[in-house]
């Protein structure tokens, strides 16, 4: 095979990589010429592509016939040893040349002002109180009830709210339809109760809005458990009688979740907000996209994988996804680059409800093996994928949709904002 200049001797000496570049691009001359003239022109030759990739098969075929050990000739003996490596490069390459060249990425970058949650590698902070100092003492619906509220609160827990009360008699009868809704989710049930809701009270503020639609769900969802804290209230949908330390993790994950400054779903409520719909239809914006797979599913991915860590060993399964260019979940994030702190802080709940820290060192022994292989640190899915694994609950029980208690912050928030209606710019493929 002999293109503009390269054989196989040139390939050999070249390397697989700089053979394609040669192919795919028009660069002024052949290796020895690129020396002398630069870097030259950079032009895509999809014609260059095609004839290489016809070329290359027939020269491929001919050289894999020809025995190892057998005089090939001067175009595959300059080969040398690892002779069929290369050919397996250059078959791959040939074919890879085929390929349009990737569209560039697509990009969003708004600029939204918004004082309701901070983000930083020191850690989380709501209205300028730090959530590892929050998380101490207190309870979800005082976060809760911080988020809403602009006031600073009192710096005393006792004189924070002692819990919310029992959800609206007459709300709980108008959703009770949900509940026989089939086998959908948690975010769509919660969906659906945004409209019958809105329908009943068109005129709820969205702190108002928030917090009926949260006193609402647990029992919708089925909970026993009316007039307890609220994370007790969520934990009976799960578990009919939860021992006190799963119920203080579940309220350490809600309190974690409650808020997380601009994320997707945030941005769409603040979208909806500013078209001026309602709270409850802003509501079900974020729900929609909370389902979404790339949004809300790192919890229950990352659960999946721990369990099948103590199956198959945690080695052998972080070997199996890095040989297979699997993403393992729960690793890496967009904002924290060196920890995400809601993580350690999750984890230190989950492993009071392992006395016996058998389940608690493989989980930290997958994160051990994992950050051996990648320089990304665990993210709060780990820890979440970690309570529900630890605590035996189902790993698709949508906590994440439950915590939703920022949302109608940010609605308030762009509502005093001049209205503005986003657009997208569109580009040709």
């Amino acid at each position: 095979m002999q293109i503009s200049g390269w054989g196989w001797a040139g390939v050999a000496r070249a390397g697989a990589k700089q053979f394609a570049e040669r192919c795919l691009f028009d660069d002024v001359g052949a290796p020895a010429d690129r020396a002398a003239d630069g870097e030259g022109r950079r032009e895509h030759r999809p014609g260059q592509a095609r004839r290489l990739h016809h070329d290359a098969a027939v020269e491929l075929d001919v050289a894999r016939q020809r025995p190892t050990g057998l005089q090939l000739g001067e175009r595959h003996e300059c080969l040398g040893p690892d002779r069929d490596r290369l050919l397996d490069e250059i078959e791959e390459l040939a074919r890879t040349l085929l390929r349009a060249p990737p569209a560039p990425a697509p990009t969003i970058d708004v600029q939204i002002t918004s004082r309701v949650t901070t983000l930083s590698e020191e850690g989380v902070s709501h209205r300028g109180r730090m959530l590892a100092d929050l998380v101490e003492h207190h309870h979800y619906e005082d976060v809760a009830e911080l988020i809403w509220s602009s006031a600073e609160p009192p710096s005393e827990p006792t004189a924070w709210p002692a819990m919310w009360p029992a959800a609206d008699v007459a709300d709980i009868e108008r959703c009770a339809a949900v509940r026989r809704l089939g086998d959908i989710s948690a975010p769509q049930r919660m969906a659906v109760a945004t409209s019958i809701l809105s329908a009943a009270h068109p005129h709820d503020s969205a702190e108002t809005a928030g917090r009926r639609l949260l006193l609402v769900t647990p029992t919708m969802l089925g909970s026993s458990v009316t007039n307890d804290r609220y994370a007790e209230r969520v934990v009976v949908i799960w578990m009919r009688r939860p021992p006190p330390e799963i119920v203080r993790a579940v309220d350490m994950a809600m309190m974690c979740l409650a808020d997380h400054e601009l994320a997707t779903s945030t941005l769409a409520v603040r979208i909806a907000a500013s078209v001026r719909t309602s709270p409850y239809g802003a509501l079900a914006a974020g729900l929609a996209v909370v389902e979404g797979a790339l949004h809300g599913s790192a919890a229950p991915l990352a659960h999946r994988f721990i369990d099948e860590c103590a199956s198959n060993g945690t080695r052998t399964l972080v070997r199996r996804y890095r040989e297979g260019h699997r993403p393992i979940p729960g690793f890496g994030h967009k904002v924290y680059r060196s920890v995400d702190p809601r993580c350690e802080l999750l984890l230190t709940a989950v492993r009071a409800i392992d006395p016996d820290g058998e389940r608690t060192r493989l989980v930290d022994d997958v994160i051990g093996q994992v950050r051996r292989v990648l320089p990304h640190p665990p993210n709060v899915g780990v820890a979440l994928g970690a309570l529900t694994w630890i605590a035996g609950l189902d790993p698709d029980i949508q906590i994440f949709a439950i915590a939703i208690a920022g949302w109608a912050a940010h609605f308030a928030e762009e509502m005093e904002e001049r209205a503005v209606r986003f657009r997208g710019l569109a580009r040709r493929p």
